[in-house]
């Protein structure tokens, strides 16, 4: 999948540091840009919203937020801006620094450039030069927290500088984690993607090397992370099929971006995700606090995220405890089909009636009873299968599939059905009847109803017995029995 350049770059530095073999990144080569004759990796640029004035205004710089000379401070700020805006990293640097030193609180942009210039001098620096390169880490931490303490405890910058800390401090991975995280908690839906992708691969190397982050805080924040994923991919999507929307390459990119970090995190979390581990980790919390909403909704979601897990039976007690406490439709429907699919009959009727019950919208719930009365066909109780095909009908009359349970009901029962040869076939003539109408006011499962018309259409009766029977051919007849339909006597051709 192609994504910026820039945000390769920083994944795939950051998996290099890690160790990690990431597959979105696996192939991206370092991106460089032309600075001064001089080859630069290409850097993030900080796209944080930033002030104006003086920032919070209690911090002893920004009392006098211009410095002792304020003529000084804007010749420098303004020689610094120039060179940097045209990307002469190098000339900036001297004058940055005066403004940096003498009036950081005066503009927030001096301690975002800031930050931006030392990450440049970084990648120029040569890499055998590790006192260089941690002089100028050292004063890009210094940077971040003076913008920090000046202008707010911004979520992105923090997430910024947690990135940067594990990058150059492999020594305080948990330092930077715990900033990483700082910036989740206060961004939340609006955290960066990078953040995200950084965090949970700095969570995952912890707990493999030495595990100081345990399973199951892997999987904590592996469920924490997908939410933000799948919140942003949902909104990106939809501005990306917005017609209205004037800027398709960039919603795109962005989009694929977000579609990218999705994989990268799935990776990363999908060996933890295994109904074994699951089941080991929460089953014992399951069990000692089953009231607890937040918790049986947490482990929902994770053993429906794992492969395989929604037939086991923890999945099923936990669904069952959770549609305890926070009924509705989709949740019963859900522990319905389960139940189905593990044979047990009796859970899955009990569970489509609640749907059904709970269900407000009359398509949905129709489509709920027509599951109901297909159960009870697959058991031959064809009077209550009928019922509950009929009380579809009543909330969606169109619905083909309810008529076709009907005639599969006719026909599935029609022994029970006595009379002679011609009157035992009634159920037969009734059963076509119904797949008629099936597809009449369904016209997509036309051909499933023309297969059934045509077995019903084979059981009608004979002429000769019509015949011998004193019976009328066209004659309008009473099926009798159970079935109680009233039918045209037609003869098998």
């Amino acid at each position: 999948m192609k994504v910026s350049q820039v945000f390769i770059l920083s994944a795939a530095l950051l998996a290099g540091s890690l160790g990690l073999a990431c597959k979105a990144t696996a192939n991206a080569a370092s991106t460089v840009a032309t600075t001064e004759n001089t080859t630069v990796e290409a850097v993030e640029v900080d796209q944080t919203p930033q002030k104006d004035g003086n920032g919070g205004g209690t911090e002893p710089e920004c009392q006098n937020p211009l410095g002792a000379d304020s003529a000084e401070t804007r010749k420098n700020v303004s020689l610094y801006r120039e060179q940097f805006q045209n990307k002469k990293y190098v000339d900036a640097l001297p004058f940055w620094r005066y403004a940096y030193q003498n009036a950081p609180c005066f503009k927030e942009y001096i301690t975002a450039d800031g930050a931006y210039l030392m990450t440049v001098m970084i990648s120029k620096t040569n890499p055998k030069e590790t006192a260089t390169i941690r002089a100028y880490a050292d004063t890009l931490m210094q940077v971040y927290d003076t913008r920090l303490r000046l202008f707010g405890r911004n979520g992105n910058v923090v997430g910024r500088k947690g990135r940067d800390m594990f990058k150059y401090y492999p020594e305080k991975a948990m330092d930077a984690i715990a900033l990483l995280r700082e910036s989740i908690e206060l961004e939340g839906n609006k955290s960066a993607e990078m953040v995200i992708f950084d965090l949970m691969s700095a969570t995952v190397q912890q707990n493999k090397n030495g595990g100081a982050i345990a399973d199951d805080e892997v999987i904590n924040w592996f469920d924490k992370l997908s939410a933000i994923i799948d919140y942003n991919l949902k909104e990106k999507r939809n501005q990306y099929n917005d017609p209205a929307t004037k800027d398709t390459a960039r919603t795109g990119q962005a989009m694929r971006l977000w579609e990218w970090v999705e994989v990268a995190v799935v990776d990363l979390g999908s060996p933890y995700l295994t109904c074994e581990k699951l089941t080991q980790l929460y089953q014992p919390k399951f069990k000692a606090t089953p009231e607890d909403p937040a918790l049986v909704e947490k482990i929902i979601t994770l053993l429906k995220r794992a492969p395989n897990c929604a037939k086991t039976d923890f999945y099923l007690d936990v669904a069952e405890q959770n549609f305890k406490l926070s009924p509705s439709a989709a949740a019963a429907a859900a522990l319905a089909k389960a139940f189905q699919e593990k044979g047990n009959s009796a859970k899955s009727k009990s569970y489509y009636e609640k749907a059904a019950e709970l269900e407000t919208d009359k398509l949905a719930k129709a489509d709920y009873y027509v599951m109901l009365a297909s159960l009870e066909l697959s058991t031959n109780d064809c009077s209550s299968a009928r019922t509950y095909a009929r009380k579809a009908l009543e909330n969606n009359p169109k619905s083909g599939e309810a008529y076709m349970v009907i005639g599969n009901a006719y026909m599935a029962c029609a022994g029970s059905c006595g009379g002679g040869k011609v009157e035992s076939q009634y159920p037969y003539l009734a059963a076509y009847d119904k797949f008629v109408q099936a597809k009449s006011v369904d016209p997509s499962i036309a051909d499933k109803a023309n297969a059934r018309m045509s077995i019903a259409a084979a059981r009608w009766p004979v002429r000769e017995d019509v015949f011998f029977e004193n019976k009328t051919e066209g004659s309008t007849v009473n099926t009798g029995c159970w079935i109680g339909e009233t039918t045209t006597l037609r003869v098998r051709q």
